[in-house]
């Protein structure tokens, strides 16, 4: 029988989703604003009610998209958003269930001094902004609670 052959490491015994050599979280810049508004619209969250503990700052920091397909608007079904809590600040959170990557804004890092490790093996994103690759050096553990 064929065993599977993960395309990751190139080894045999499991293919490259449950990969024991995944990649945990990476940095990426910011995008504008004008970028923001395009893919979660005002009226998304319209009647919609947030409970925010009292002693808790909201902050809001965007990753850029990172979609490879046009923009379409059955894509809009498949990005979720969302407040989470990370060291009792309030963050929006946006979850592409097409992504591969786990993606946290180095801005967030900075801001909530959060501890970061050199990454074992870096590696270059080229798709997630326009102009020259993201080099990703650095992983970083997110604490958050949804």
């Amino acid at each position: 029988p064929m065993t599977d052959i993960c395309y990751r490491c190139q080894k045999l015994g499991h293919r490259s989703n449950v990969c024991p050599e995944r990649k945990q979280a990476n940095f990426i810049e910011e995008v504008d604003e004008d970028e923001e508004k395009d893919e979660v619209g005002e009226d998304d969250y319209a009647g919609a009610e947030f409970a925010i503990e009292e002693g808790m700052e909201r902050i809001t920091l965007v990753l850029q998209r990172v979609l490879l397909a046009p923009k379409e608007e059955g894509q809009r079904h498949s990005i979720f958003r969302s407040l989470c809590s990370v060291k009792n600040k309030v963050c929006d959170v946006i979850v592409d269930n097409g992504s591969c990557e786990n993606l946290v804004s180095k801005k967030l890092v900075e801001h909530l001094q959060l501890s970061t490790e050199p990454h074992v093996s870096p590696y270059s994103l080229g798709w997630v902004k326009k102009g020259p690759s993201v080099r990703v050096a650095e992983t970083c553990r997110v604490p958050l609670s949804i």
